[in-house]
């Protein structure tokens, strides 16, 4: 089966020009009856057009012929200055010169050495005097006289993996060289592929219906692997008897290649993790019961896996959820991305963030996904890209999106339309293992502006007010203001407005506070109790007279926008800092318990 760059090919060698093969270029590719490497299907495509020979030449081999019959025709060529004036310019035997590894011939592209500027510029003089020779003879002395190889010339191959370790004046703008870019084999060569090798991936027993479902997973979960890679599945099914009876088994066999031993977190992630999964992480996210709702109803659907995604396998389909988080700074948006992680993974480190402020201009779009070839930092790759590659089971936080550019926008569009990104070297990044969650503080500033925030309560204003109010705001920003509907469209019910703290909220993280204190205490030999109100001693920090500071503290409207961040800050300063400083001069002896107080505006110590 001939495919599109094998196509793209012949037609740029019928027109006479000299080709750069760059890309997928290490794989194999369908020849004869099976599968074998690039050289060998060039040698073959010449062979069968009538060319007498093809003079593969590399730093480390020069001069190896095709077919061994032919080297009595050409002088031998041990460099590129021979290449170009015994070989090329001759039109006796037709000759095809294929440069392996050109990407390797020089250094770095910004640093070349005398010696490697001086090989490539022969190579650029190379295919410029192969289409003109003689200038006033062009059509004559130009192309070749065989009549089956009629508007041919004696043309050169130019092969690398990667353009970046070529310098841009080499490849660019040049009339006689056609660059060609050899992908990762598509559907129909991924469905040749377990069509020849069936027998290889599958047990001698299963049903035809169950056949074709083994074959459709397999096209649809190789997406982004290489012929080389499906020839080491095959290899492992062997070697490791693995061979297939089922859809999922066939799954189970390229995730074992893909990942080795690691297991898949979703399938891990099981019923009574997800029971407990709404206390666990009310736990560390304090009033946002309707945020934790919706991130539990999403760990459901991915347990359960019923998804009207048009691809379900590892190679296709929309991410595991999308959240966009916007409210009030400090009220827990990166603490549930934080607890999600830790719920699912075991590790809050799983979730990753990207700091959006770093993306605010145009050009930083290509720092998600990697340069363009010929541009600096092509090699590198993109910093998304890269990661969900090594990361595929990830969480995906990107933190401020409102100050991300527009262009950086649009990397997400497909993202969260299909679930899939190509970085700057063609490669297709898959997000369907993923969680994405876009975090923003729209609308916080406007904030006091709703009816009720003169005097908050745990009733007032109402949350439904307050989820209104941050949904307007990020649909005015991104309809209004970016003139951007499309993505407002795509985030649809997706968005989830954050509650402002109310009393009972800010209790709730004081708490939380206190308890890490105490624990910090206890591990110096010391405990605390409290004072409350009336004055009697407890052992509940929420019932004592710090409590009741901290809440009329928060109650200021300019402390109310901060959040949670206000809360640890105002802890810090007057109640953790004279604590320790307080230790520091007393050095109470191992088992006293500490009564503390709040009176007269400051922290008092029994």
């Amino acid at each position: 089966m001939q495919t599109e760059w094998m196509t793209e090919l012949d037609k740029q060698l019928r027109r006479g020009k000299h080709v750069l093969l760059y890309g997928n270029v290490e794989d194999r590719y369908e020849h004869k009856e099976g599968y074998d490497p690039l050289d060998e299907c060039l040698n073959t495509y010449f062979h069968d057009r009538g060319y007498s020979g093809v003079i593969h030449y590399d730093i480390a081999e020069k001069g190896r012929i095709f077919p061994e019959s032919a080297a009595n025709l050409f002088r031998a060529v041990d460099n590129v200055e021979n290449i170009r004036r015994h070989l090329i310019s001759q039109k006796e035997h037709p000759v095809a010169v294929v440069f392996e590894y050109s990407d390797r011939m020089s250094g770095n592209p910004q640093q070349q050495s005398e010696s490697e500027r001086k090989e490539l510029i022969l190579l650029k003089k190379t295919f410029t005097q192969a289409q003109r020779i003689a200038p006033e003879k062009l059509k004559e002395n130009s192309e070749l006289p065989i009549e089956e190889l009629s508007g041919r010339r004696n043309c050169m191959i130019f092969i690398a993996s990667s353009l970046q370790a070529l310098p841009s004046w080499f490849y660019q703008d040049h009339p006689s060289l056609a660059l060609i870019r050899i992908p990762r084999p598509e559907t129909q060569q991924r469905e040749a592929f377990i069509t020849l090798n069936f027998d290889k991936f599958v047990k001698e027993d299963v049903s035809e219906s169950e056949q074709k479902a083994i074959c459709q997973a397999f096209i649809d979960n190789t997406e982004d692997l290489t012929i080389s890679d499906m020839i080491s599945i095959s290899r492992t099914a062997k070697s490791e008897h693995r061979f297939c009876s089922s859809v999922q088994e066939m799954k189970d066999l390229i995730f074992y290649y893909r990942y080795g031993a690691m297991d898949d977190p979703w399938e891990e992630f099981n019923r009574e993790k997800i029971r407990d999964a709404y206390s666990e992480i009310s736990k560390r996210v304090i009033g946002q019961d309707n945020a934790v709702s919706r991130i539990v109803n999403m760990l459901k659907l991915a347990n359960v896996g019923i998804t009207m995604s048009p691809s379900s396998g590892s190679g296709g389909g929309k991410p595991k959820g999308v959240f966009f988080f916007v409210g009030p700074t400090g009220v827990g948006k990166t603490e549930l991305a934080k607890a999600l992680a830790q719920q699912i993974f075991g590790d809050e480190n799983r979730m990753h963030r990207f700091d959006m402020s770093e993306y605010a201009e145009k050009h930083a779009a290509e720092k998600l996904t990697g340069s363009p070839p010929g541009y600096v930092g092509y090699e590198e790759g993109g910093q998304l890209t890269n990661y969900v590659r090594e990361n595929p089971f990830s969480i995906l936080l990107f933190d401020e999106i409102e100050k991300a550019n527009g262009a950086v926008l649009d990397k997400f569009l497909q993202i969260l339309e299909d679930g899939r990104l190509t970085d700057g070297k063609g490669l297709t990044v898959y997000f369907n293992q993923s969680i994405i969650i876009f975090t923003s503080n729209i609308g916080a500033e406007s904030l006091l502006n709703i009816e009720g925030m003169e005097n908050v309560s745990d009733e007032s204003p109402a949350y439904e007010d307050v989820r209104r109010h941050f949904y307007s705001e990020v649909q005015k920003h991104f309809v209004e203001k970016l003139g951007r509907p499309e993505i407002f469209n795509r985030l649809g019910n997706n968005i989830l407005g954050f509650d402002l703290l109310r009393p009972t909220h800010i209790k709730g993280i004081f708490k939380k506070f206190m308890n890490n204190l105490e624990k910090s205490a206890g591990s110096h030999g010391f405990k605390l109790a409290y004072k409350t109100a009336d004055g009697s001693v407890t052992q509940k920090a929420e019932e004592s007279t710090l409590c009741q500071w901290i809440i009329e503290i928060m109650k200021q409207r300019g402390n109310l926008l901060y959040g949670g961040r206000r809360i640890r800050v105002q802890m810090e300063e007057n109640i953790e800092q004279p604590l320790a400083g307080w230790v520091f001069d007393n050095a109470p002896a191992a088992g006293t318990t500490l009564t503390l107080d709040f009176k007269d505006n400051k922290l008092t110590i029994d």
